[in-house]
């Protein structure tokens, strides 16, 4: 199986960081984030990992292509964003026929990536989602499911949600969701417009350990502060050279210091 990783956002809630810095590369305990997506898909069987780019895309390029992560990485530079789903339809010339992760690569978790391929493995649905609780329902994409986990309904970003079930936007797609997703070209976003054409064919995949969502300054700086998982501690104890470009270090002294 292939991962997606989307990290070609441009990150306006994390500015003045952004104004300078990739959303992605941004430091948590002394480590880009995308180093613990690597490690995590690395330790998980996974042996390529598709990673578009767009804002600051050449420090990211520069990165990725300059370390030894163990993954074949193919890097696709995108100069307009194209959507999530746009993403996805640029993957035809490498695909294969079978299903893919898919993760938007600004969540800080310590998910088990491999559990959750097995998962998939397990059932007949077309799409595997993961899930977690929320204490603010209203801010996310929030999912109702029933005893077996199939989703049933879709909520984004509502009012008064019926539950606190929440998407991680972090997926397992099966190839005829790739296929809906070439078919309609018009679809740019996966969440408002593939989710819902996909509902009871949706597993939910309940992830009760870390997840946070880096898109602002206060979440960035609560992920400096969790404790060691298994995961955070192989990545910041790992031989790994730590970024050394000016712009990395002064943001994160300005982390460490607030």
């Amino acid at each position: 199986m292939d991962a997606l990783l989307l990290c070609a956002g441009l990150g306006t809630r994390l500015r003045p960081f952004t104004n300078t810095w990739p959303k992605c590369l941004m430091p948590i305990s002394g480590r880009p984030l995308i180093d613990y997506w690597l490690l995590n898909l690395k330790i998980s069987g996974f042996t390529r990992v598709f990673i578009n780019t767009h804002w600051k895309h050449k420090i990211v390029e520069d990165y990725l292509l300059g370390e030894n992560f163990g993954l074949e990485i193919v890097l696709m530079y995108e100069p307009e964003l194209l959507g999530t789903a746009g993403t996805i339809r640029s993957l035809n010339k490498f695909r294969e026929n079978e299903a893919i992760l898919l993760a938007h690569a600004d969540n800080f978790c310590d998910i088990d990536l491999l559990q959750l391929k097995r998962f998939h493995n397990a059932h007949s649905a077309s799409i595997s989602m993961v899930i977690f609780e929320t204490d603010n329902p209203e801010d996310c994409g929030i999912v109702v499911h029933d005893k077996s986990n199939l989703v049933s309904e879709f909520y984004e970003k509502v009012a008064a949600p019926p539950s606190n079930q929440a998407n991680a936007a972090i997926y397992v797609i099966d190839p005829v969701v790739i296929d809906y997703v070439n078919n309609n070209s018009s679809v740019k976003d996966f969440s408002t417009q593939v989710i819902p054409n996909f509902m009871c064919d949706i597993k939910a995949f309940k992830h009760s350990g870390i997840l946070i969502d880096i898109g602002s300054l206060e979440r960035l700086r609560s992920a400096q502060l969790v404790e060691m998982t298994s995961l955070k501690n192989m990545v910041t104890s790992s031989n790994k050279r730590p970024i050394l470009l000016p712009e990395y270090l002064k943001i994160e002294r300005e982390l460490l210091e607030n």
